[in-house]
């Protein structure tokens, strides 16, 4: 059985932390990123099984659905395929309703959110 991954893209260092751990429990190998330029650094060098990420990596506060956009159409395809899940989280209703309207997999993060939700 092959050793299963997560790409895990947060600015926030307790998010990472906490989120790294939790997949831990769930039997994934997390990767963390705290920038735009190593999320797209590790999409384009590496596949994963699973990326989460914030929906506007290095744009804290801001309604910007730009850096989770640019990963998904790199695994757009591995998603379609059934390769690999995909989800960008933001914890602004508007920038999720947004993201869902371009067609991006996305959820509010906070105490609605369940992580597990994308790990099997």
């Amino acid at each position: 059985m092959s050793e299963k991954t997560v790409l895990l893209g947060f600015h926030d260092e307790s998010v990472l932390r906490a989120y790294a751990r939790l997949c831990k429990v769930c039997g994934y190998t997390p990767t963390k990123v705290d920038n735009q330029a190593d999320m797209l650094e590790r999409t384009t060098s590496e596949q994963y099984d699973v990326y989460v990420m914030d929906m506007n990596l290095d744009n804290p506060g801001r309604v910007k659905i730009g850096p989770a956009m640019q990963i998904y159409e790199i695994v757009k395809p591995r998603v379609l395929a059934g390769e690999a899940r995909f989800l960008a989280v933001s914890a602004e209703d508007k920038a999720v309703e947004l993201a869902k309207q371009n067609g991006l997999p996305a959820e509010v993060k906070g105490t609605r959110f369940d992580l597990t939700s994308i790990l099997e």
